[in-house]
């Protein structure tokens, strides 16, 4: 999985409508979405539509933590160039949500509809080719924060996990991301790797050893201990089973 690396270079933010906007070309470059985000509380279909007037809501500040709602929307002005394959990359801003492009839904993370969530993650989603005409352009995300904290990642904005451009380099931006990620949990998984072992051997020593049984509990806990942290370095990079919803795809 980890099999890609890309170089990846910021591109600079210019004004549109006394906001900041991530402005995008095409070629081997993704831009961050580096310019103003604003959120509101709440849930509004309408909220989706490039033409709506979020001049009211209150700006995001990045990085920062997500806003402290259930549910709410978020707006990102963008302005693009000339992108032959266009893709928005949304890093692990929540448990759930749903993406739009002008007003159009061009993804999903977990279900808001039936609250199947996930750990959050990074995410790359295809834009529609006949909607990326140069020029101006609103993304909005519907989130529902209705998971729970669980394994090394917790909901988190930051304008190096959102990106915008060409889809190829968006995807090794992806695998880039989350090879970051991990490798400051690659010694503890070594770790978790050893107990497992180490759990194992005691579990499965012959009757016969001295002590035997002690030697079994301890090979009980280790296991345990080992099993319980590799699940969660797994949930921070893969999908999250919520009670009686099990789903691989998504959108």
């Amino acid at each position: 999985m980890w099999h890609k690396l890309a170089v990846l270079v910021c591109l600079s933010y210019a004004a549109f409508a006394s906001d900041a906007v991530t402005s995008a070309t095409s070629g081997p470059w993704t831009a961050e979405l580096n310019g103003i985000w604003r959120w509101h509380a709440g849930d509004n279909m309408q909220w989706a539509a490039p033409s709506f007037d979020d001049s009211a809501w209150a700006k995001l500040v990045l990085p920062g933590p997500p806003p402290a709602a259930p549910l709410y929307w978020i707006r990102i002005p963008v302005r693009l160039g000339t992108i032959s394959d266009p893709g928005l990359l949304l890093g692990p801003i929540a448990y759930a949500y749903e993406a739009y492009w002008d007003g159009r839904r061009v993804g999903r993370f977990g279900d808001l509809a039936t609250g199947k969530w996930f750990a959050p993650r990074w995410q790359t989603f295809h834009l529609p080719r006949d909607g990326i005409m140069p020029g101006a352009h609103m993304i909005a995300v519907r989130i529902g924060q209705i998971g729970e904290p669980f394994g090394a990642r917790e909901p988190r904005l930051e304008t190096g996990d959102n990106r915008i451009g060409e889809l190829i380099a968006l995807h090794d931006a992806e695998l880039a991301l989350m090879r970051a990620d991990f490798q400051p949990r690659l010694l503890q998984l070594l770790v978790d790797f050893g107990l497992l072992l180490a759990g194992l051997y005691f579990l499965l020593l012959p009757p016969s050893v001295s002590q035997g049984a002690a030697f079994r509990w301890l090979g009980v806990i280790l296991l345990g201990r080992a099993l319980l942290t590799m699940n969660e370095s797994y949930a921070s990079d893969g999908p999250l089973y919520t009670p009686g919803v099990i789903s691989l795809a998504l959108e």
